[in-house]
C-alpha cells in the first residue's frame, strides 16, 4: 500500500512537471508572439506612405497663389480629368452661374494653368500643369 501511494506521488509530480512546463512553453510563445507583432507593427509606422497621384495632384493645386476655392476645385477637376467642357463645369459647379464659371476659367488662362480651345459652345479646357 506504501508502494502504491509512493507511486501516485512520483505520478503526480511527473504530471505536474509536464503541465508546468507546457504552461510555461505557451506563455514563453505568447510573449514571442507579442513581440513579433509589435515589431511588425513599428515596421509599418517607419515606412512612409508615399501620396499617391491624385494627392500630389490636389496638393499641389491647392499651394497656387491667387486661387479661390472654386477655382482650386475646378483646377483639381480639370487636371484629374486632362480636359473639360463648360456643360461639365456646370454639373461641377451646379449653385454658380454660368458668368462666374466663365471668369474662373479666364483667370486659370491668364495664370497659364488651363488652355483654352475653341469658343463658346465649342469650348474645351486643357489642362496644362
Amino acid at each position: 500500500m506504501e508502494d502504491n501511494n509512493q507511486k501516485e506521488r512520483s505520478v503526480k509530480s511527473l504530471l505536474t512537471s509536464i503541465l508546468s512546463l507546457l504552461i510555461g512553453l505557451f506563455i514563453l510563445g505568447s510573449i514571442l508572439k507579442n513581440r513579433k507583432d509589435e515589431d511588425s507593427k513599428s515596421e509599418l509606422k517607419e515606412k512612409p506612405q508615399t501620396p499617391d497621384k491624385e494627392e500630389i495632384v490636389q496638393d499641389s493645386v491647392k499651394n497656387v497663389v491667387g486661387l479661390n476655392k472654386r477655382q482650386a476645385e475646378i483646377l483639381a477637376e480639370v487636371s484629374r480629368l486632362k480636359e473639360i467642357t463648360p456643360s461639365e463645369l456646370y454639373k461641377l459647379q451646379p449653385n454658380v452661374s454660368s458668368r462666374t464659371l466663365r471668369r474662373d476659367m479666364d483667370v486659370l488662362v491668364n495664370k497659364g494653368l488651363v488652355s483654352q480651345d475653341g469658343s463658346t459652345k465649342s469650348t474645351k479646357y486643357t489642362y496644362l500643369g
